[in-house]
């Protein structure tokens, strides 16, 4: 009877704790997730790096995973506490959450070199280089992993890509230098018969255009670029890599005397300014045959093979680009200042437009053949479709694509023309991606696609079949899963 009094009050006692957890916890719930991200902001300020992460683990919470930047915050600060495997593991979620997220597999790879997981950190870079293969850093990044694994040529090769994108990888040079080794084949080699993109910074006016250029001139990556634009919100800028296939026939014809990896030119295209770089894909097949041995080594290697320094080639010499109709087209390495900054260039007549016969023939080379060039045009297809560009999103369905249950194409585009204007906000991912080549003409793409607007969220399987038509692929048929 004694023992039964006794356990009454700590069975009391017990229960009193449990509501008041939950009472803690449905308080916490209350709170919105930004109240507790304004708190971490605040305790960063102040030094005070372990009560923001506490703040940064409640706003998580309260969100309901609804926000992987919240994560991947949380990993850097744990990064920059040293605590590198809870950096690791809150990295890995921001990037299961948000897998087409650039810069989050940029500092995965970061906290997995840091944690020595080489074959990880590769992983990721390798996957963000097949998302942008003009993400400079990523090179610099994954010639440091080669080089910690003890493949100093393919480390070389790292540089040598990352020089030809405008980036100086002084301590990686510095490095190598001392530990040897020469690249092991040019990055023209490693995407032979791959179509060049090109890379694009869009906003509305030629002022703004000048003054990013001159920053790029001035050493700043066209990456860091694009960051620092999504997180001002100064000015509307749009960003992606576009074929020279999808742009308009005149500035396609423009363009066409661009050399890969040439310095960033302007383009007028309507009303619209882009600055762009023309740069080549990543083959991640071409890089892991390098890595066996079993790529021939390019004229790269054989000029310097026995030579341990590095001399970078030099950058290729200001283009001159002509003017014809709407397209205007400035090159970045040009010899006057304006008043926004920006260089000018000698302006010459204009060549002769091809005929529309040759545009065309150009158009219908043969298609890469590899899943890297599907799995390009997935992206391409995403990034149009997350930012409403109509234009963009229906040209990657080819005119012969036939809409599920039925529905006549007329209606459907009409139909996608609604769904892609009403959303205020549109984040799209997929995960997952898994491509099966179907001859050289014909793929197939099966992945997770998570939906997230401000009007719908909604995650489903899909499978894309694409085929090879007009130098691009384009989405023939679109199946949706559960």
């Amino acid at each position: 009877m004694k023992n039964v009094c006794r356990r009454i009050p700590i069975a009391i006692i017990a229960s009193l704790f449990l509501f008041a957890s939950f009472a803690v916890q449905a308080a916490e719930n209350k709170v919105p997730h930004e109240v507790y991200l304004e708190r971490a902001n605040a305790l960063i300020r102040s030094y005070q790096h372990f009560p923001a992460a506490i703040a940064l683990q409640r706003a998580i919470r309260v969100s309901d995973d609804k926000y992987p930047s919240i994560y991947m915050r949380l990993a850097i600060l744990y990064y920059g506490l040293g605590m590198i495997p809870d950096a690791v593991a809150a990295g890995e979620k921001a990037v299961s959450l948000s897998p087409q997220t650039k810069w989050y597999k940029f500092d995965l790879a970061k906290f997995y070199l840091v944690d020595k997981r080489y074959q990880q950190a590769k992983e990721q870079l390798f996957a963000l280089l097949q998302l942008d293969p003009g993400f400079t850093l990523g090179y610099v990044y994954l010639g440091e992993v080669y080089l910690a694994l003890g493949q100093k040529n393919m480390a070389w090769t790292c540089l040598e890509w990352a020089d030809k994108l405008g980036h100086d990888g002084d301590l990686l040079r510095q490095k190598l230098q001392n530990a040897g080794g020469h690249p092991s084949t040019e990055p023209e080699t490693l995407a032979k018969k791959l179509p060049a993109y090109f890379r694009f910074i869009k906003v509305d006016s030629r002022k703004d255009a000048d003054t990013i250029l001159k920053e790029i001139v001035n050493g700043k990556s066209l990456e860091n670029m694009e960051m620092e634009l999504q997180n001002e919100k100064k000015l509307h800028a749009d960003f992606g890599l576009i074929t020279a296939a999808e742009l308009d026939g005149k500035v396609a014809a423009q363009l066409a005397a661009i050399k890969v990896f040439a310095p960033p030119v302007v383009v007028q295209t309507g009303s619209d300014y882009r600055v762009m770089q023309k740069i080549l894909p990543f083959d991640r097949a071409a890089w892991a045959r390098l890595e066996t041995g079993e790529a021939a080594a390019g004229p790269a290697a054989a000029a310097i093979a026995g030579n341990t320094g590095s001399a970078s080639p030099s950058a290729p010499p200001p283009t001159k680009i002509a003017v014809s109709g709407q397209a205007e087209v400035v090159a970045g390495a040009p010899t006057t200042p304006t008043a926004a900054g920006a260089r000018q260039v000698e302006v010459q007549p204009a060549p002769a437009v091809p005929p529309p016969a040759a545009l065309a023939a150009n158009r219908q080379a043969v298609p890469a053949g590899d899943e890297s060039s599907v799995t390009q045009a997935l992206e391409t297809w995403r990034s149009a479709w997350q930012s409403a560009n109509l234009e963009r999103y229906l040209a990657c369905y080819s005119p012969s694509f036939v809409p599920a249950k039925g529905v006549s194409l007329d209606d459907w585009r009409a139909g996608r023309v609604r769904n892609l204007t009403r959303p205020t906000r549109m984040e799209i991912s997929l995960s997952d991606i898994r491509v099966t080549m179907h001859g050289t003409n014909e793929a197939s793409a099966t992945f997770l696609q998570n939906y997230v607007s401000d009007r719908l969220q909604e995650k489903a399987s899909k499978t894309l079949s694409l085929r090879w038509e007009d130098g691009r692929w384009k989405i023939t048929k679109e199946v949706v899963g559960k």
